[in-house]
C-alpha cells in the first residue's frame, strides 16, 4: 500500500510532467513556424525566378523586333536606291544587299518564333507558380496562426498547471519537496521522465538497477529510498 507522502509527491510530479510536455511544444512553435515559412520563401524565390524569365524573354522579343525592323528599313533603302542605279554590276551588288537583308529578317523572324514559343510556356509557368505561391502563402498564414493559437493555449494551461503545482507542493514535507527539485533539476535530468519510480521486482523502475533485499524491505515499509545508480525516489506499489 502507497505512503501518503508518495500520493502526494506523484500528485506533483504528474504535474511537473505535464508541464514539461508542454514547454516542449512551445519549444517547437519557433521552428514551425520558420519552416512554414521557410516553405513559402521557397515558393516565392521558385516564383520570381520564373517571373525573370518571363521579363527576359519578352525583352529578348522585343530587341529582336527592334533587328527586324531595322534589316526592313536597310532593305527598303537599298530598294529605294536600286531604282538610281544606271551601273548592272553596282545593280546586281544592290541585290546582293538587298536579298543578305532578306535572310537575315528570315532567321531574326525564326529565332522570334521560337522566342514567341519560349515566352508562352515561361507565361504558363509563371501563372502555374503564382497559384502556388498564392497556396503557399495561405498554407504557411494557417499554420502560423495555428502555431500561435497553440502557444497561447499552452502558456494558459501552464498557468493553470503552475497554480496547481504550488498547491501540491504545499502538501509535501519540506525536506522531501527539496530532495524531489533537486532531482529535476539536475543537469543530466530529462524533465519528461520520471524521478519518482515505483520499484518493479525488485528492481529501480527506472534505470532498472536491482536492488538489495534491505533497500526492498525499506521501500516497502514506506521508507524514502534513493536509488543508488539514478537517485530516483522509489516507493513500492
Amino acid at each position: 500500500m502507497m505512503q501518503d507522502w508518495t500520493h502526494k509527491l506523484l500528485a506533483l510530479q504528474d504535474i511537473d510532467l505535464q508541464l514539461a510536455k508542454i514547454n516542449e511544444q512551445l519549444a517547437q512553435v519557433p521552428q514551425k513556424q520558420k519552416e512554414a515559412e521557410a516553405l513559402f520563401q521557397a515558393e516565392s524565390q521558385d516564383y520570381e525566378k520564373v517571373r525573370q524569365q518571363v521579363k527576359q524573354a519578352e525583352l529578348a522579343l522585343k530587341q529582336l523586333d527592334n533587328q527586324i525592323a531595322m534589316q526592313q528599313d536597310k532593305k527598303r533603302d537599298f530598294q529605294s536606291k536600286t531604282i538610281l542605279i544606271k551601273n548592272n554590276d553596282e545593280y546586281r551588288a544592290a541585290l546582293l544587299h538587298i536579298e543578305s537583308c532578306e535572310q537575315v529578317i528570315k532567321n531574326l523572324e525564326d529565332q522570334q518564333l521560337e522566342k514567341m514559343l519560349e515566352l508562352d510556356q515561361l507565361k504558363e509557368e509563371r501563372e502555374l507558380k503564382n497559384k502556388s505561391l498564392a497556396q503557399a502563402s495561405a498554407r504557411a498564414d494557417i499554420v502560423k496562426q495555428e502555431y500561435a493559437t497553440l502557444e497561447e493555449n499552452c502558456r494558459q494551461q501552464m498557468e493553470l498547471l503552475r497554480e496547481k503545482a504550488t498547491n501540491a507542493a504545499a502538501e509535501i514535507e519540506p525536506e522531501l519537496l527539496a530532495q524531489y527539485r533537486h532531482l529535476r533539476a539536475g543537469r543530466n535530468h530529462n524533465p519528461s521522465r520520471p524521478c519518482v519510480v515505483a520499484m518493479v521486482e525488485g528492481s529501480c523502475g527506472r534505470c532498472r538497477m536491482r536492488m538489495t533485499p534491505q533497500t526492498c524491505q525499506d521501500t516497502i515499509n514506506g521508507k524514502v529510498i534513493s536509488c543508488p545508480e539514478c537517485a530516483a525516489i522509489l516507493y513500492a506499489e
